[in-house]
């Protein structure tokens, strides 16, 4: 017999699309839960590389709530956050929080807001030179794109993968906000995306 993890997962969806996988795990005080938008840097527009990921910056930065507000909410509450990591295939959110009903239902609103009805006006430029000091300090020599880029292509030509996901400093400059927000429009909508929790909540407890 081989052990499966997925087995442990209940799974549901909402009338709006959204689906929810949980594992119970019985007597446990706190819940992982992460929410996956399942559209990463993969789906960047041609010519606008690096727009999944610079849209993940802005996510976090246009909520009612500030930034760093959030931050501390988690961890007043003995938990943490991590406010959106891109990958090819998807984007991803998530906290740790204990299993008070009060506590999990300002969590998912936080992240409700977050992540369903922002409108990325704020710090677009802030985070465009953030983005520029990524790419320069993850490649200071262009010999260090050329390289990656050389067996990216090697391993996925034909697919968007062979691109860095932080695009690069000139399609980054190229990225309005118009297409920011188009793509969040279109991509972070409750029927692209998945809730994954793991903790002392069962599946009902969470929908």
């Amino acid at each position: 017999m081989v052990w499966d993890p997925y087995a442990e997962f209940q799974s549901a969806t909402l009338p709006n699309g959204l689906t929810v996988y949980a594992a119970h795990w019985p007597m446990r005080p706190w819940e992982n839960v992460r929410f996956l938008v399942h559209s990463g840097a993969e789906r960047d527009p041609i010519g606008f590389e690096g727009t999944a990921h610079f849209v993940e910056h802005l996510v976090s930065k246009n909520t009612p709530i500030p930034y760093q507000d959030i931050k501390v909410f988690f961890e007043d509450q003995g938990g943490s956050v991590e406010l959106g990591a891109t990958g090819y295939p998807f984007t991803s959110y998530r906290f740790l929080a204990p299993t008070d009903k009060m506590i999990m239902t300002k969590a998912f609103s936080l992240f409700g807001e977050m992540l369903f009805s922002s409108k990325l006006e704020n710090f677009i430029e802030r985070e465009r030179q953030v983005i520029i000091g990524e790419f320069n300090r993850k490649y200071p020599l262009k010999l260090d794109l050329d390289i990656e880029t050389r067996w990216r292509k090697s391993l996925y030509d034909g697919y968007r993968m062979k691109n860095s996901v932080l695009g690069t400093p000139e399609s980054i400059k190229r990225i309005s906000r118009n297409e920011l927000q188009s793509y969040y429009d279109t991509y972070y909508t409750p029927a692209n995306m998945s809730i994954v929790c793991v903790g002392g909540m069962t599946l009902a407890e969470i929908m």
